[in-house]
């Protein structure tokens, strides 16, 4: 199984042959649970997080509570 190919397929709904190309060269694929926290509110982010298979919830931590989007 050839991993650039796999890629491929999964980002298959992005047109743009050179994103693709750039996601390719610098992106990292990576899973998580439910439940995971993928990023915390009000920390410092260096990453896009891209959905291929599943669905997020994002929450905003505001006036000590919680916000679902």
């Amino acid at each position: 199984m050839n991993d650039k190919n796999e890629l491929l397929k999964k980002i298959a709904f992005f047109h743009e042959p050179e994103f693709k190309e750039e996601l390719l060269e610098h992106g990292k694929l990576r899973s998580f649970n439910k439940g995971d926290v993928i990023v915390r509110d009000g920390q410092y982010v260096k990453f896009l997080p891209i959905v291929i298979k599943g669905a997020i919830r994002v929450f905003q931590q505001k006036e000590r509570r919680w916000l679902s989007h």
